[in-house]
């Protein structure tokens, strides 16, 4: 017999000359004791523990010899029981260990479409005197005293769970951090599901089946959309006398927040059955979850068919008996959607639906950026204190500040949760992305305002996607900005396109427009800070400088005073203005237009 303390890595040997002869069978170790081992072998049952380390013969309440076959512990009653060659044999412990607390969960990953989570005591615990005490961070309830308790998370983010039990004989705690994520949604575009994996619904779908008897089904179609032999979802309404019964598939929660001039496709076959037996065919969206919906399609009997009226169990038999249809989803661009497919029972023929698919229209990017009153060169990384405090807004500031905006840019408001976010992938805070032409960079084609977090990553209103921006495929100046830093754009056109593009505007890869367009801290290129004055010029004296505007923003009288907020002023994006003082937002003006000459300025780097 051998024992690992260090998960398998070192093993010790305690066999002892007691087992000379012996044939182990099995082995039970009693969780919360001091080591405590029994062993069952072909002729009796061992015991050892580190308190007497030494094996011994261990029959109390068990026949003295007997073929163990198994044993296992019944932490409830504090006894152990031997299944044997001829019965069972039950004999308390030899000596009541502590509770060891312990926990499970039917699931980990949590969605506002699947909420509860039914968590389960493991805990090995005697009956006299049990008490659970959980906590649930995130969670509702947020503390429960019952066994096996069933929570709620509404909240996108990632949750600890923690439990303590006690007993007779102690007490336990066990806290599994991380142990919860609740996302804002499970898919992103472009979103495919063509029934082609003979599954019952797509993956990461649910089926609605109220009445619990016909629903949708994944079946086989001798003729599909293309011509050929497929597959599809069909509601056989023909067999189904139900009416007004509806059921439904329900995609799972998509981000849309990566996706510019977004589309919903799919194809639809039916054949009227006639006499007014008229089923139906809804599709609906839903931005909170389905909580409200809202209709993108609606038709019923002879507006619903693809094909002439039929009295018997209808299936297509041509291609042109697919009708393809094609709905703009562009204004919930940026927002994470629900869409089910509502099939309204009247027993009338069968209704096929293939080929459903998410199509995102926009350019995507994969920015990295830095700023430079956030970032600090220890780490390499910029701060989230903006974050910290819950200051960054819900609603995209640069519309309100005059910044232009393009194509369908602007709007832009949070994913629920975005901002619990901790770590390298904190949001900072916002910053606004532009698409220029590439023969005429003063002109700006297309626009969106993103999140930029601690390591530079340039995401969309998720916290996660790339970002997209509406217009059509070809080559663009890229530039970024924000609201109190200089931006900077890059020198030469990029080839642009539905695929992800990476760029790096913090590594010096990205040639750069104009002459020290970002400032050089070290190996990172940043964005000059220091722009409080929307004029795209750092200026420390004269007329319209940045610097008076911080001395207003505290108070205009008291240098020493602070001003708490999401302000322009606010430099170093601490969520404190300060005119003077450790970090205060006076002194980069002057640092960024050469250090010495209080007159000098310094130019954003745009056309």
């Amino acid at each position: 017999v051998y024992r690992s303390v260090n998960g398998g890595t070192n093993w010790t040997n305690i066999t002892d000359a007691s087992l000379n002869n012996e044939w182990p069978t099995n082995i039970a170790h009693q969780l919360g004791s001091n080591g405590a081992l029994y062993v069952g072998t072909r002729r009796a049952v061992y015991y050892r523990s580190d308190a007497a380390p030494a094996w011994s013969l261990w029959n109390a309440g068990l026949p003295a010899r007997i073929f163990s076959t198994r044993m296992l512990i019944n932490y409830r009653e504090g006894k152990i029981r031997n299944a044997t060659d001829r019965s069972v044999w039950e004999s308390a412990v030899e000596s009541p260990s502590a509770p060891l607390a312990n926990f499970s969960a039917d699931r980990q990953q949590v969605t506002c479409l699947a909420p509860a989570v039914q968590f389960w005591d493991n805990s090995a615990l005697n009956a006299s005197g049990a008490t659970w005490s959980w906590s649930f961070p995130g969670g509702s309830p947020i503390t429960s005293t019952i066994r096996n308790p069933l929570v709620t998370y509404g909240t996108p983010g990632v949750y600890t769970v923690s439990l303590t039990v006690t007993d007779v004989n102690g007490t336990s705690s066990k806290t599994i951090n991380s142990f919860i994520t609740v996302g804002s949604s499970g898919a992103t575009t472009p979103l495919l599901a063509d029934a082609e994996d003979q599954a019952a619904a797509p993956a990461g779908w649910s089926l609605q089946n109220p009445d619990a008897l016909d629903t949708w089904g994944n079946v086989a179609v001798a003729v599909a959309s293309n011509g050929g032999a497929g597959r599809a979802w069909r509601l056989d309404n023909y067999y189904y006398q139900a009416p007004g019964q509806e059921d439904r598939l329900v995609t799972p929660v998509v981000t849309l927040a990566g996706s510019a001039g977004t589309h919903l496709k799919f194809h639809h076959a039916y054949a009227p059955y006639g006499g007014g037996y008229d089923d139906a065919l809804r599709v609906e969206i839903s931005t909170n979850c389905g909580g409200n919906w809202t209709q993108l399609y609606y038709a019923a009997g002879a507006a619903l068919g693809t094909a002439p009226q039929n009295g018997n169990a209808w299936e297509p038999s041509a291609a042109n008996q697919w009708l393809l249809h094609d709905i703009d989803l562009s204004a919930y661009d940026g927002q994470s959607v629900v869409i089910r497919f509502v099939n309204i029972n009247d027993y009338g023929n069968r209704l096929y639906l293939d080929n459903i698919n998410i199509t995102n229209s926009g350019l995507r990017l994969a920015l990295k950026v830095m700023l430079e009153g956030p970032y600090d060169a220890g780490t390499q990384k910029m701060r989230d204190d903006l974050r910290v405090a819950a200051l960054i807004p819900n609603a995209e500031p640069y519309s309100v500040a005059g910044f232009v905006q393009a194509a369908d840019g602007g709007g832009e408001v949070l994913q629920a949760g975005v901002t619990s976010t901790t770590g390298d992938n904190a949001i900072v805070d916002w910053i606004l992305v532009e698409l220029r032409s590439n023969g005429n960079p003063t002109n700006i084609v297309a626009t969106r305002a993103a999140l930029v977090q601690r390591d530079g990553d340039v995401v969309a209103e998720d916290g996660m996607s790339p970002i997209a921006l509406l217009t059509s495929a070809g080559t663009y100046r890229v530039a970024v900005r924000h609201r109190n830093h200089l931006g900077c754009m890059t020198s030469v056109g990029i080839a642009l396109s539905t695929t992800a593009t990476a760029l790096d505007f913090t590594n010096g890869s990205v040639v750069t427009y104009g002459t020290n367009a970002q400032a050089i801290n070290g190996t990172k290129r940043l964005l000059w800070t220091g722009n409080a004055v929307r004029d795209n010029v750092l200026k420390y004296t004269g007329t319209n400088n940045d610097r008076d505007p911080i001395l207003t923003r505290v108070g205009g009288t008291v240098p020493t005073a602070t001003a708490i907020g999401y302000h322009p002023e606010d430099h170093t994006l601490d969520g404190v203005v300060k005119y003077t003082g450790t970090n205060n937002d006076r002194d980069p003006i002057l640092v960024n237009i050469g250090g010495s000459v209080p007159t000098a300025t310094r130019t954003e780097q745009l056309p």
